[in-house]
C-alpha cells in the first residue's frame, strides 16, 4: 500500500521542487498507509468528519491546520495555543479517525489555483504572465457592471467593494489577489499589480488596511472570499493528484463560505 512519504514525493514530482517551507506533514507519520486521500482548502471539522466517515487516511489541506496561522514559522504563538478549542477539537478528531494531515500550500497556488480563479471569473489568459504577478485584460466595463458579473459568477448573495471614482469607472485591466494576497500582511503584492497598470482588483480575501491601501491609489476592489477564490483550483488539483497516483481515491472537499451576508 502507498504511504504518506511516497504522496509527498508524488506532490514534489508534479510540482517540480521539494515541499517549500511552510508545506509538510503536520499530523501523522510519513510511513502511515494510504488508500484514500481528501482534499481541501481547510482542514475544519467537517472536512475531517467527511474525510473519517469515508475512511480517507490523509488529507492534505491547503490552509494552516493549527490557529495562529502559519503556527510552526512564528516567533510570537501564544504558549497555550494547543489547548485553544479550535485547535483541540481539529486534533482530537484527526486521532479519532486517524487521519494524518499534510500541508500544501504554494506549491499548488503555483500549479494551478491562480489560474483557475480567472477561469472561474472568465478572465481567459494573462495578457502579462510572471507569475504570481499576472494582468488580466477585458473590454471596456463599468464597475457597476463588474460588480454584478462577479457575484453571478462566483454565486454570491452580496459582495463587499471600493469605488474610489464611484461605480461607474471604467476597468479594462484586471489584477486577481487571490486568496489571503489581497489583506494587508500582502500589500507589496498589490503595488506590483498597480505599478503594473490596473484598473479593478479582484480578491479572495481583503480587510479594511487591504481595501485602503488600492482606494488610495484609485484603485478599487472587489472581495469574494479566501475560500471561494481557491475552491476551483483545488478541485482541478485533487484531479491532477488522481491522474499522478491512480493507485489512490481522491475526493475534494468543499469547504462553504464562512460568513454571511444580512440582507
Amino acid at each position: 500500500m502507498v504511504k504518506v512519504n511516497e504522496v509527498i514525493k508524488g506532490i514534489e514530482e508534479m510540482s517540480g521542487h521539494p515541499l517549500n517551507q511552510e508545506e509538510g506533514l503536520f499530523h501523522g507519520s510519513g510511513d502511515a498507509e494510504v488508500s484514500g486521500v481528501t482534499v481541501c482548502w481547510m482542514s475544519s471539522p467537517d472536512a475531517i468528519e467527511d474525510a473519517g466517515k469515508r475512511g480517507d487516511e490523509l488529507i492534505i489541506a491547503h490552509e494552516s491546520l493549527y490557529f495562529p496561522y502559519d503556527l510552526g514559522n512564528s516567533r510570537k504563538n501564544s504558549p497555550d495555543w494547543p489547548d485553544w478549542k479550535t485547535n483541540k477539537l481539529r486534533r482530537e478528531l484527526l486521532e479519532e479517525y486517524g487521519i494524518n494531515l499534510v500541508r500544501i500550500h504554494s506549491s499548488s497556488d503555483k500549479f494551478n489555483i491562480l489560474d483557475d480563479f480567472a477561469v472561474k471569473l472568465g478572465l481567459g489568459n494573462a495578457v502579462s504572465d510572471k507569475y504570481p504577478v499576472k494582468i488580466y485584460a477585458v473590454p471596456e466595463i463599468a464597475l457597476d457592471e463588474m460588480l454584478k458579473h462577479v457575484r453571478t459568477t462566483m454565486n454570491m448573495k452580496g459582495l463587499r467593494y471600493t469605488a474610489p471614482n464611484g461605480l461607474r469607472q471604467k476597468i479594462r485591466r484586471i489584477g486577481l489577489p487571490w486568496g489571503g494576497m489581497g489583506l494587508f500582511v500582502n500589500v507589496s503584492y498589490q503595488e506590483k499589480l498597480i505599478k503594473m497598470g490596473v484598473d479593478l482588483l479582484i480578491a479572495g480575501e481583503t480587510d479594511n488596511y487591504g481595501f485602503r491601501f488600492s482606494a488610495e491609489c484609485g484603485i478599487p476592489m472587489i472581495e469574494t472570499s479566501h475560500e471561494l477564490s481557491e475552491n476551483p483550483g483545488l478541485e482541478n488539483y485533487t484531479k491532477a493528484l488522481a491522474r499522478k497516483m491512480p493507485g489512490l481515491r481522491f475526493t475534494f472537499f468543499e469547504n462553504k463560505q464562512i460568513w454571511e451576508s444580512f440582507p
